[in-house]
């Protein structure tokens, strides 16, 4: 798929997942995200494993079908409420060094 593309599939969703080599082993969880001025944020308890991104790690993310004022934005309009129930206070951004997708054309057999 095209950049364009899958900055698309990124801007019509708000759940995806995001994979990334924890302190725990290899991780790959759901998230309810917004896509916003070209990064990925969404809010995670500061003590699970997902607050380990917020520190400079490598990580890929996919969607499934800047500064502290946009944060404020995000709490306050419910762009980012996330599923989990408990204290979903931190805030993560993951800017994306490279944008690239494919797409299934066909149902497998």
């Amino acid at each position: 798929m095209s950049r364009e593309r899958c900055i698309e599939l990124l801007e019509s969703s708000n759940v995806g997942r995001v994979a990334w080599q924890s302190s725990d082993g290899q991780q790959i969880l759901p998230v309810s995200y917004a896509y916003h001025q070209g990064t990925v944020i969404f809010r995670t308890s500061p003590f699970g494993v997902l607050s380990e991104l917020v520190h400079a790690h490598d990580a890929a993310f996919g969607p499934e079908r800047s500064g502290p004022q946009d944060l404020v934005q995000f709490w306050t309009v419910g762009r980012v409420s996330p599923w989990a129930a408990g204290i979903r206070i931190l805030f993560v951004r993951l800017t994306p060094r490279r944008i690239t997708g494919r797409q299934l054309l066909h149902d497998p057999p």
